[in-house]
């Protein structure tokens, strides 16, 4: 066992610099001799820096290191004697984690390198061992790097042992993959779900807090969400299934267009092929729901999935639409509260809520959302979105005006319609004006 474990630092000592210069000198002094009262580890160890003939290999070292582990423990598992039980479980104990912690170097070592097909044969090898000795926890740290091998074309991560999986975060891509990454991406669904029920597993884990465990979890969860999504979204358009032309709705930079195109839609009526890649959405924001470092990829989902029910919506007639209705006012509350201020997703969903509104003749309602829309479209985004704006939001308040029955209130609604349109190219002026027409319009119903 203290062979192996040599063999470890020694593979450490390889990665620093100026190791070439300190494995040299060992080398020089294992050939110029030792006398007969030399340490025998310290014998080893200069014949293990003799071994790597002057060069200091890391590759060498882990796997000289996991191959004594394993002999160890086919050794204790020879010994019988009751006497050294206590002892035996101690070793055994110790050559597993050492055995685990190399294997997780081994895999980091070629990742780092490039050596990828070497990594993964390493990571299968590795899974076989730690199954074999009952071990859940480094069987799910093991099947963590093996889908972050297979998804290392997605991210530049940096490779450490110690950071299995990095989190799902708000710059990677949420858009559909090209057809041949498909069954890639399957393959890592079905590897994060054995990770989540290997960590929910009743027995006790080994060498494992609740709060290490709770950490794994989270992010093999907040992982499979994030594939879960992007497979969702590939199914779709491989199948030319209406829902994936409302995928802008995933990407911050075309939300703004997808909602504009949506507002001049009739909507679709979905097809039963559509209803697994939805499964796969709904199930990703159960995870993204929950958890609070996922506000932006929960924001870009459920506005996707709003707009994919206010669409089922839009193609039916107002009374059948309940369900329809529902589901998208749910998924668009969450998607506002995870976008605040200006920001393109908030446009967005106040553009789909107004959209929906209409459809369902609540104009009041749908001419306070596109107030809101406006309030929050970011100042840099061009005219062509300003104008679309301008000319719905006049064409709800002018059928609110020829709806209204009081005189005074179209009186009010005349005067407030003129002065947004004069101040509309103003900037701040318009946005006082925006803020007083849907301060009128909260009370109107």
């Amino acid at each position: 066992h203290w062979m192996a474990a040599l063999h470890a630092e020694l593979a450490k000592l390889a990665k620093l610099p100026g190791a070439e210069d300190y494995f040299a000198t060992q080398k020089s002094l294992y050939a110029n001799g030792l006398d007969g009262n030399s340490n025998p580890r310290t014998v080893y160890e200069l014949g293990s820096c003799a071994m790597t003939e002057l060069l200091p290999n890391v590759e060498a070292h882990l796997n000289f290191s996991i191959s004594l582990s394993l002999r160890c423990l086919r050794r204790l598992g020879e010994l019988h004697s009751k006497e050294t039980d206590e002892k035996k479980q101690s070793v055994w104990r110790q050559s597993l984690d050492l055995i685990s912690r190399t294997y997780f170097e081994l895999v980091a070592h070629f990742g780092a390198s490039g050596r990828f097909t070497k990594a993964l044969t390493t990571c299968n090898v590795g899974l076989q061992l730690f199954k074999a000795s009952d071990d859940p926890l480094n069987e799910a740290k093991l099947l963590l790097w093996t889908v972050r091998l297979k998804l290392r074309g997605n991210n530049t991560w940096s490779w450490c042992p110690w950071s299995p999986l990095p989190n799902a975060s708000d710059e990677e891509p949420l858009e559909a993959l090209p057809q041949f990454q498909m069954t890639v991406y399957e393959q890592c669904v079905a590897h994060l779900k054995d990770v989540v029920q290997l960590l929910s597993t009743p027995k006790e884990v080994a060498n494992a807090t609740p709060e290490d465990l709770a950490s794994l979890k989270a992010v093999a969860g907040r992982r499979l969400g994030y594939v879960q999504v992007r497979l969702a979204m590939s199914r779709l358009q491989a199948g030319q299934l209406p829902a994936a032309r409302l995928q802008g709705f995933i990407s911050e930079g075309a939300c703004i267009e997808a909602a504009v195109a949506l507002w001049k839609s009739d909507g679709y009526m979905p097809s039963e092929d559509e209803k697994p890649a939805m499964e796969l959405i709904l199930r990703a924001l159960e995870v993204f729901d929950r958890d609070p470092d996922c506000a932006g990829l929960c924001g870009a989902v459920n506005l996707f999935a709003t707009a994919v029910y206010t669409s089922r919506a839009l193609a039916k007639a107002p009374a059948e639409a309940r369900i329809e209705v529902k589901l998208a006012e749910r998924h668009s509350d969450r998607a506002l509260a995870s976008a605040s201020g200006s920001h393109p997703r908030t446009f967005a969903a106040r553009v789909v809520k107004a959209c929906l509104a209409r459809h369902l003749r609540r104009g009041p309602e749908a001419a306070r959302e596109l107030c809101r829309a406006a309030l929050a479209l970011p100042a840099t985004v061009g005219e062509e979105a300003w104008n679309f704006l301008r000319a719905e939001l006049m064409n709800l308040l002018l059928r609110l005006l020829k709806d209204r029955k009081s005189a005074e209130e179209k009186h009010e609604i005349k005067d407030r319609t003129n002065s947004l349109l004069k101040a509309w190219d103003m900037g701040e002026e318009r946005t006082a004006r925006l803020g007083d027409v849907l301060q009128f319009l909260e009370g109107v119903r």
